[in-house]
């Protein structure tokens, strides 16, 4: 379960804020840095302030950080371009981070006082359908990589922006996917790293174990940059998707809206086959598509990887609980301008009855505008995979 504001309250702004203007204002690249790096790669790989791509490459797509100012983001083209960056930012002693789609939530893919290694050109991805494995690389969007599977070839996966380095190296949850197939980390056969030192190493099972181990859950830059990873894939039709919407617009709908919390925890989920891929979001929809958010509701909805009619029978006691007549919620909520974003996580057991209509009382009566509370379904293949297999 996650609590996504996107906005935040006057109170919670200035308590982040020490951390977005962290390293304003500090000295730019060293000399030294900045000379040794030229002479190892061309002048426009390397974005300084004043240039004029700056300003948009400094920012990642989280606004709390939108403060942070780089003294150097460099566009790495070729494997030479990094081992120089790690070479450069050692001898010169010079913090950095490495990016590949800019969607840590902590902040990880920037800094105010040091160097940005941008890793979104290592975007190649090969496809073998016939032994069902993809090698992709590191800085590859989902955007990117979404577009070479075909459609029957399933592999847990973020949306469009986020990169694969970062994702994968985070464990990768997949709403639609991961209760069936697992997390993306689960599905990497191989990788390729770079070191410290600069040398490139394969990683897998039987060959740097460890490092393998590490990389699959133990979150990005921690172990080396990630050049390369080959997934398993999984050949199935595309998923039926399905939905439940319950408009909150009276006291009696937060009763109601606990109580289909309730039973997607103990008479869907509970026990489910793994095929079965769901969550719920409660958040406040625009009351007409497009518009600003305005009607508090709950959304329930996911994919099932099997018959339809299986599906429509495991799903029964959600649609039970439709209202009849129910107005719909949109579907698609209002793009808000870029905006500050806290994300807040927690693994849970089981809740009773009172707590989940507590939960959603509570949303009701505190959370912002553009506050969303997500509960997903785990278990399943998630489950299945053996705790000690990976980080």
């Amino acid at each position: 379960m996650y609590i996504w504001p996107f906005e935040l309250s006057a109170k919670d702004e200035h308590e982040v804020e020490p951390l977005a203007r962290a390293g304003a204002a500090v000295p730019g690249l060293p000399d030294g840095l900045k000379q040794f790096l030229l002479k190892r790669m061309p002048r426009d790989r390397m974005v300084l302030p004043g240039d004029p791509d700056y300003a948009v490459l400094r920012k990642t797509f989280n606004a709390r950080f939108d403060n942070l100012r780089p003294w150097a983001i460099v566009r790495c083209a070729i494997e030479d371009d990094l081992r120089a960056c790690l070479e450069g930012v050692q001898t010169y002693r010079v913090p950095f981070r490495i990016r590949a789609g800019g969607h840590s939530f902590a902040g990880m893919s920037s800094l105010g006082d040091g160097v940005v290694i941008d890793v979104s050109a290592f975007d190649d991805v090969q496809v073998d359908p016939l032994r069902l494995e993809a090698r992709v690389g590191g800085g590859c969007s989902m955007a990117t990589l979404g577009k070479a599977l075909d459609a029957d070839l399933q592999l847990p996966m973020a949306h469009d922006r986020v990169g694969v380095g970062g994702y994968m190296q985070g464990g990768g949850f997949d709403g639609d996917r991961s209760r069936t197939y697992g997390m993306n980390s689960d599905q990497v056969l191989t990788a390729r790293v770079m070191l410290a030192d600069g040398r490139v190493v394969p990683a897998s099972e039987t060959v740097n174990h460890d490092l393998w181990w590490a990389l699959r859950g133990g979150t990005g830059g921690n172990f080396g940059i990630l050049l390369e990873v080959k997934f398993a894939l999984h050949r199935a039709p595309a998923p039926h998707e399905w939905q439940f919407t319950w408009p909150i617009e009276k006291p009696a709908d937060c009763a109601l809206a606990g109580e289909v919390l309730r039973v997607l925890q103990d008479e869907v989920l509970r026990g489910a086959v793994p095929e079965l891929n769901a969550a719920a979001e409660l958040r406040r929809w625009p009351r007409v598509h497009g518009g600003p958010p305005a009607t508090l509701g709950l959304l329930v909805a996911g994919s099932y990887f099997g018959a339809q009619a299986d599906m429509e029978a495991l799903l029964r006691p959600l649609a039970q609980l439709q209202p009849p007549n129910g107005r719909a919620l949109s579907a698609v909520a209002a793009t808000p301008p870029q905006v500050l974003v806290v994300r807040q996580a927690r693994f849970l057991t089981e809740l009773g009855a009172s707590d989940w209509k507590t939960l959603v009382e509570d949303f009701e009566a505190h959370a912002n505008l553009h506050s969303t509370l997500t509960v997903a379904g785990w278990g399943g293949a998630i489950q299945a995979y053996p705790i000690e297999k990976s980080a």
